[in-house]
């Protein structure tokens, strides 16, 4: 079941009288021809000026009928742009060759077999106190310090660095970060340690351009001091004390686990579906997904080239769970409410913290309302697959 298609035509020259004419008054009504207020131009001067550009805008508006009517000859779907391959000109018209895609018919089949399982965590004290953790140090104080750097100090660096001729290549670069064994590289953490407020610090690190040197001096070393754990601390985030704080700590950790299981059950009965109905993805749809995901990620050039094949693989994957998705939507002729619609975007602007009035304005000028509507069918074709696959429910 191939997507290319290659549609050859022979076009005479008087198919196109109608199109020609009706082509040249859309010109007339919006060209403007020195000597003329627009619009009032002979219409037999608009042909004649505007000839050329006429005559392909007719074979363009031919062409894409003739293949609309074999795309839903073959009941398909249009899936890119008509691409002109060959346009050979005769004495009574043209024969044209040109090349688009299609996404041919296809069902959805298989997925009462499926089996997967379903995991399920539930957060561990240790879990919940790292988050608490995190709480303390997004409130903890900076102190300046007079002793040596030491692990989970805040640290402020200016150097310079020069290659091994002494060439160089940055100059009063600034940098803070936290100090610790995770964050900074082993040879760095050695020339760091120990190392007080104004004094040098000098490495030479082989990296992919050479040898390099940095060169330079701590500008502070900082304290982080931690607040106590106490119910003075749980009122900083508006709990009564520390109980409630770690109640509320582990049922946040919950929610964030029961969404992670709901995902991975989600791509397992996915690729188990996608398995089993192996449906060709139009090459169009891959480039654009490409494309997104370069943007989304903001991929750089030799990231994209590094991934190479691999990133093509992913898209079309994508791609194709979301054609699944779609289809078996289709089958069970699912409806999505003017309400459901409404809450989505409610949703989606609690999200993006916009006004929903704004947010559905923006979305009708852009005509994007299909898209969340085709969100909803694709959330309720994921519920029914959940419902019919073989679960297997294991608690971790």
């Amino acid at each position: 079941m191939d997507t290319e298609r290659t549609l050859k035509l022979e076009i005479k020259k008087e198919d196109l009288k109608d199109l020609l004419l009706k082509i040249a008054k859309d010109y007339q009504k919006n060209v403007k021809i020195q000597g003329f207020r627009p619009g009032k131009a002979p219409l037999e001067i608009v042909k004649t000026k505007f000839a050329k550009e006429i005559e392909e805008d007719a074979i363009e508006e031919y062409v894409r009928e003739k293949v609309l009517k074999e795309v839903e000859k073959e009941n398909s779907k249009l899936a890119s742009p008509i691409y002109l391959k060959e346009k050979k000109e005769k004495d009574d018209g043209f024969e044209i060759v040109v090349l688009y895609e299609v996404l041919p018919p296809f069902e959805v089949k298989g997925y009462e077999s499926i089996k997967v399982e379903k995991r399920i965590k539930r957060a561990s004290p240790d879990e919940v106190e790292k988050r608490i953790k995190k709480y303390q140090e997004s409130v903890a104080e900076l102190k300046d310090k007079e002793g040596g750097a030491k692990e989970g100090d805040f640290l402020v660096l200016k150097y310079n660095v020069s290659d091994i001729s002494g060439r160089q290549l940055v100059k009063d670069k600034t940098e803070s970060f936290k100090f610790t064994k995770e964050n900074v590289p082993p040879d760095f953490y050695n020339e760091l340690e120990g190392k007080k407020r104004g004094e040098s610090f000098k490495i030479a690190r082989n990296e992919e351009q050479g040898t390099l040197i940095y060169e330079g001096k701590v500008l502070s070393v900082k304290e982080v001091i931690l607040p106590p754990l106490d119910d003075e601390f749980a009122k900083m985030f508006e709990m009564e004390n520390m109980e409630e704080f770690r109640k509320k700590i582990s049922e946040e950790i919950n929610e964030d686990l029961q969404r992670e299981s709901e995902e991975e059950l989600e791509n397992r009965i996915l690729e188990e579906l996608s398995k089993l109905n192996p449906v060709p993805v139009p090459r169009s749809y891959i480039e654009e997904e490409v494309r997104n995901i370069i943007a989304r990620y903001g991929l750089r050039e030799e990231e994209v080239k590094e991934m190479g094949e691999e990133l093509i693989k992913v898209a079309e994957e994508k791609i194709r769970r979301r054609l699944l998705l779609d289809r078996l939507a289709e089958q069970l002729k699912v409806e999505v409410k003017k309400e459901e619609v409404d809450r989505e975007i409610e949703s989606l602007a609690s999200i993006y913290r916009m006004n929903p009035q704004n947010l559905r304005r923006s979305l009708e000028e852009r005509g994007a309302i299909k898209e969340v509507e085709r969100s909803i069918k694709r959330r309720k074709a994921m519920e029914f697959l959940k419902s019919q696959v073989k679960m297997e429910v294991i608690i971790e």
